[in-house]
């Protein structure tokens, strides 16, 4: 199992996040380092981190998720 991943980003009118992985491609049993940056918000950002619509963490200020894919 291989896909390939995009950088994302999303915004509105308060707030822009962008999405990106620290490898072009991912494979099963090998990890994958995303980063989000979130901008022009105000306040303290929470991020939280989901997978195929599956939560895999939960709201924090720490904007860093890795994955390792079964």
């Amino acid at each position: 199992w291989k896909r390939n991943y995009v950088n994302i980003e999303w915004s509105t009118k308060e707030l822009s996040v962008k999405l990106s992985a620290d490898k072009a491609s991912v494979e099963v049993g090998k990890s994958v380092k995303f980063t989000a940056t979130g901008a022009d918000g105000s306040g303290s950002l929470s991020y939280k981190f989901a997978v195929n619509e599956t939560e895999k963490r939960a709201y924090k200020t720490t904007n860093t998720f890795t994955w390792t894919p079964e």
